[in-house]
């Protein structure tokens, strides 16, 4: 949206506005359609920003595709290019974020995970929208659930950051001795 404001001559010039991995999906599908994935009940261009931007109905926005749903099937000189037979389908993504809350069965009512990565995060599926100041809330990756949470600064790297203060270093050393602590001992 910064582009539309401040390059509209390169907005122009596109032939979508993609997230990267619908980007590469769509270039194994030979550029010949796109999408933007997400999980269910997730906007990935929100209406309220494509109308401030004048870009709602635009063909620079591709159509809304659940994470998991195919879309294409791979044909074309990055599929070429890749070894990847004509026909696979391929289908819609998620963020790196999203993928970790799965990959810890963080749909879970009640269950909280930390999607990790050096920004880390907190990531609570709950029944419920829940709001307060500087906390995000967003559709969960299961029907009627929302996730309640958002980055923690530096949250990935917490634990390499305290080993290196208080053991040296020693990461595993860390981890064992927190394995001792009794629960809520601070």
């Amino acid at each position: 949206l910064w582009l539309q404001e401040h390059e509209p001559h390169s907005v122009s010039k596109a032939r979508w506005a993609l997230q990267a991995w619908d980007f590469i999906g769509g270039r194994l599908a030979g550029g010949q359609q796109a999408a933007a994935s997400t999980f269910a009940g997730d906007e990935v261009w929100p209406a309220a920003w494509l109308t401030a931007t004048g870009l709602q109905g635009s063909t620079l926005i591709p159509p809304l595709v659940a994470a998991g749903k195919p879309y294409a099937e791979t044909g074309g000189p990055w599929a070429d290019e890749a070894g990847l037979p004509k026909g696979i389908p391929i289908v819609g993504g998620m963020n790196d974020g999203h993928g970790s809350i799965v990959g810890a069965a963080g749909s879970v009512i009640g269950r909280a995970t930390d999607p990790g990565g050096a920004a880390g995060g907190v990531a609570l599926c709950w029944a419920q929208r829940l709001t307060a100041p500087g906390v995000d809330c967003w559709p969960g990756l299961v029907p009627g659930t929302f996730i309640i949470g958002g980055a923690v600064v530096a949250g990935g790297r917490a634990m390499d950051w305290w080993s290196g203060i208080a053991d040296r270093g020693d990461l595993q050393r860390t981890l064992e001795e927190a394995q001792l602590a009794p629960a809520g001992a601070g």
